[in-house]
């Protein structure tokens, strides 16, 4: 999403595109397919509370046509009171999508939405990476919308090794050291990128662990690295949020709940950056 909310609407595509017959057209890079998301803020059902409307997941395009499986996700907002909304509908799982890429390079995706069906456009340019304007309206369900601005996105793979400065504050700030070496699988399961690698903790908190790419997995900017299948946590955990370059993962949460002492149940928090 984009900063603090949640960052870009991101939709995998994998196409040809003729350009040579058409002076308009944008060469696009040789292909699109990959991990996508795109996000829009909405005021719905909840007058003065935004509503998140997240989707990501894999795309690949071919010959003009996109398949996929995007995962739609509804989040509501935070009352003046501090108490937190409902979203305007339920969150769809994983669900099969396809749509188009014209000779200009116009995308069009529909995507089932909290029981209404959401239209995507975007025209996309020759760096998916740098996030771009499109529009979207849902069409019937709970989350019905009018046409209304989208950002979207592709994300490069999660590749090599990732160091940060960690921190938890209790009645005192207490640092720790990551070292993450992530490999994000080419292949996606289930609307997700299997995720596999190595972390290790020093510092404060001292443990490392083997990730299980069962249980460990990037969709859009989300990215959850654990040896633990959820909702269970029992096991140490890393969330975060990864930008479309894939060199830094930012709003990262970690906790160890089965190291002992203390200074490794956290959560910390910091950021990653590639090296």
């Amino acid at each position: 999403m984009l900063s603090g909310q949640r960052h870009l609407f991101l939709l995998p595509l994998a196409a040809l595109i003729a350009c040579g017959s058409n002076p308009s057209s944008t060469l696009l890079p040789p292909t699109l397919s990959g991990n996508w998301e795109a996000d829009s803020v909405q005021f719905l059902n909840y007058p003065g509370v935004p509503t998140l409307i997240h989707f990501a997941g894999p795309l690949q395009f071919s010959n003009g046509t996109i398949t996929g499986t995007i995962t739609a996700t509804v989040l509501g907002g935070v009352y003046p009171d501090g108490s937190l909304a409902p979203g305007c509908g339920p969150s769809s799982p994983p669900t099969s999508v396809t749509g188009t890429l014209d000779a200009n390079n116009n995308l069009t995706l529909s995507v089932p939405v909290a029981g209404g069906m959401a239209t995507l456009t975007a025209t996309l340019s020759s760096t998916p990476t740098t996030a771009i304007d499109g529009s979207f309206q849902i069409v019937g369900g709970s989350c019905a919308a009018g046409a209304s601005t989208m950002t979207i996105a592709q994300y490069n793979p999660v590749l090599g090794t990732f160091t940060g400065t960690l921190l938890v504050a209790t009645d005192r700030v207490i640092t720790t050291q990551m070292t993450a070496v992530l490999n994000q699988s080419t292949t996606p399961a289930n609307g997700q990128y299997p995720l596999s690698g190595t972390i290790k903790v020093t510092g404060a908190c001292n443990t490392s662990f083997t990730l299980d790419p069962a249980d460990s997995y990037v969709t859009g900017d989300s990215l959850v690295a654990s040896t633990t299948p959820p909702p269970v946590t029992m096991g140490p955990i890393l969330a975060g949020t990864t930008d479309p370059t894939a060199d830094r993962i930012s709003f990262v949460l970690f906790e160890d709940v089965t190291q002992p002492p203390t200074p490794c149940v956290g959560p910390y928090s910091g950021t990653l950056t590639l090296q």
